[in-house]
């Protein structure tokens, strides 16, 4: 393992000593994560699936309806039991593969009797059903993956809801653009509750971790507004609604921001965070803003100095080291719009370069006081087996 030869790389360097290895290695092994026995469970679990499949779909049209819905009410029946007595055998990665394989069952099995009975509707009642059918089931697993899938699976089902829901007045799409960062708020305030943080903290990471990573692009996105008005001077007053929701949501989740956080420090950028997102995200497109190029530059360039701000708080090396990959790239870009004419001469090429290598020079000489920075308090000048030895 990787972190075997770590261990032996900072014993020798004595970083280490043996009874710290020996901590490290014993812990290690008790919170390594089967992924092995989920990859190869699931695959198992979907080749006897795709098998079941190819047997029903080369016998299709001689097979009654009531007998395909007693075949797919008997799966699902087996499905069921193999969760629960995966769960009370306590075989945590066969519970999780099975309770996925099922949640994506369900959705096959709303199709089948949508075809079995000739059933019309349309895509979003048949995604809603699907989110409410299996929300309980899904509530009751603990992997990172199985919130994944849930998490994206009911942002498809709202962002489904929300374009038939547009489809009717100008206003309702409007309303619609204004809730659809809802779909994002939502989860990230569910994780704000200490009892489901408790609960399931797996969970909780890949509900926050995709939350944030969404609230960011879709911020990044909404800096282009500032470039041409989307708009077109159409009525806006829908999108107020959604502005509403949105800032109580954001609200709420500013009185929790100390609680969300481990240490008050780094509570104050993710305030400001949460306000710089909610800004970009209506403000635009409220106020129309268009043909303010270098007011959306500086909008993104903001943003993710704000990421970046909240990284170096939180001692995150590698979503610091994204925001400045961005600002560096957004800096690159802002040089091509505002000099793109000297571009085609050799001026421009050399200036261009020269900016690249810049930017390249100065992230090098400050990656070290990052990582120095970053790095816990004593780490690196702790001796062997002293006071601050792990």
């Amino acid at each position: 393992m990787l972190h075997d030869h770590k261990l032996d790389e900072w014993r020798a360097k004595g970083l280490l000593d043996a009874d710290a290895v020996a901590r490290i290695r014993a812990y290690e092994e008790s919170h390594r994560r089967p992924v092995l026995l989920y990859v190869v469970g699931g695959l198992g679990a979907l080749t006897v699936t795709l098998g079941v499949v190819a047997i029903i779909a080369s016998n299709w049209e001689a097979i009654p309806g009531g007998v395909k819905l007693a075949i797919d009410l008997a799966l699902a029946a087996a499905l069921a039991y193999g969760i629960v007595a995966s769960h009370r055998r306590g075989i945590a990665w066969l519970r999780e593969t099975l309770i996925a394989l099922y949640f994506g069952y369900v959705l096959a099995s709303i199709g089948l009797i949508s075809q079995v009975y000739h059933l019309g509707g349309a895509t979003w009642q048949a995604l809603l059903a699907w989110s409410a059918l299996c929300a309980l089931l899904l509530t009751r697993a603990h992997s990172r993956g199985v919130a994944t899938a849930w998490l994206l699976s009911l942002q498809t089902t709202y962002l489904v809801c929300l374009t038939a829901f547009a489809e009717g007045t100008r206003d309702a799409e409007m309303l619609a653009l204004g809730l659809v960062p809802l779909g994002v708020l939502v989860p990230l305030a569910a994780t704000a509750s200490e009892r489901l943080q408790r609960a399931r903290p797996r969970m909780v990471a890949a509900f926050r971790g995709i939350a944030w990573t969404e609230l960011a692009w879709m911020a990044s996105i909404a800096t282009f507004a500032f470039y041409e008005d989307p708009m077109r001077n159409e009525g806006r007053g829908a999108l107020v609604v959604g502005l509403a929701l949105s800032a109580a949501l954001t609200g709420f989740l500013l009185v929790r921001a100390r609680r969300l956080v481990a240490r008050e420090a780094a509570a104050k950028p993710m305030v400001i965070l949460l306000g710089v997102v909610l800004f970009l995200l209506y403000v635009p497109l409220l106020l129309g803003l268009g043909d303010l190029n270098l007011l959306g530059a500086l909008a993104f360039l903001g943003l993710w100095g704000t990421v970046a701000w909240l990284a170096h708080t939180n001692h995150d090396a590698r979503l610091l080291n994204t925001a400045t990959a961005l600002l560096a790239l957004r800096l690159l870009i802002i040089y091509f719009e505002v000099f793109g004419s000297l571009l085609s001469t050799g001026i421009g090429l050399i200036s261009g370069g020269l900016l690249t290598l810049g930017l390249a020079w100065l992230w090098s000489r400050k990656r070290r006081e990052f990582a120095a920075e970053l790095a816990p308090e004593g780490h690196a000048s702790a001796p062997a087996g002293g006071e601050n030895a792990p």
